[in-house]
């Protein structure tokens, strides 16, 4: 699986693996807007303790995506980064939360597609 990394504003670089061969979809958009620039120093745009942070805010030009699924893929863990959704089923577009611990209740609602391992 491929790494890719961001600039957060004031939290600096973060390097996720990106699960391409599970969600290559939501993978290849992550991977896009990161060549795009979309997420150059972002800020934290919302924090919820001992649950989850999520970034990348704001929808990008390109459209929503159609959500992607891996049955494997379960927010069990922290560390996990899946894509926030905007206006329910298929409304995937850029904003992404990193969870900081078992999130049971996004599981087959918000996209994982890759971890935190750096």
């Amino acid at each position: 699986n491929p790494k890719a990394q961001i600039t957060v504003a004031g939290h600096g670089s973060m390097t996720f693996e990106l699960f391409r061969n599970q969600v290559p979809t939501m993978a290849a958009r992550f991977q896009q807007l990161i060549t795009q620039g979309f997420y150059t120093n972002k800020p934290i745009d919302f924090i919820a303790n001992g649950l989850y942070v999520e970034a990348g805010g704001g929808d990008s030009s390109l459209p929503d995506i159609n959500d992607e699924f891996d049955t494997n893929l379960q927010h069990n863990r922290a560390g996990l980064l899946s894509f926030v959704k905007n206006g329910g089923d298929d409304s995937a577009n850029a904003e992404f939360m990193i969870t900081d611990g078992p999130l049971r209740s996004r599981d087959f609602d918000n996209p994982i597609f890759g971890m935190l391992v750096k």
